[in-house]
């Protein structure tokens, strides 16, 4: 494990949700997803996310996202970010390496995973 995120937290009424019911969703602190917009919360409880250097910015994935779409990691003003705060350091991703987050509540971890895995 690398170590612990430091995360921001967000609670979106079922007004903002389009009719969904209320639910927590998190972000690293000061990260946002951008692809054809920007996605300001989008860590949500019992989900795995992927984090992939593809050549332009960190690409993040996750099994339950639908569609083509490319999200990529970048600060609320759009520009595309290379380090993660965690609660003891900021630390600079490596291009060479691929880096998973999972975890609940306020509790998330990015760990280094194995290619391919």
């Amino acid at each position: 494990m690398l170590g612990r995120l430091i995360v921001e937290l967000a609670v979106q009424s079922e007004s903002e949700a389009a009719g969904s019911p209320s639910r927590t969703c998190y972000r690293p602190v000061g990260v946002v997803l951008q692809n054809d917009g920007r996605w300001h919360y989008w860590i949500s409880p019992g989900e795995t996310y992927r984090i992939g250097y593809d050549g332009t910015g960190w690409r993040v994935t996750c099994r339950t996202w639908s569609g083509g779409q490319v999200y990529r990691m970048a600060r609320p003003d759009g520009t595309l970010i290379d380090r993660l705060t965690l609660s003891d350091r900021v630390v600079e991703l490596d291009s060479g390496r691929a880096y998973e987050v999972r975890g609940a509540g306020e509790a998330w971890e990015i760990l280094e995973v194995i290619p391919g895995s």
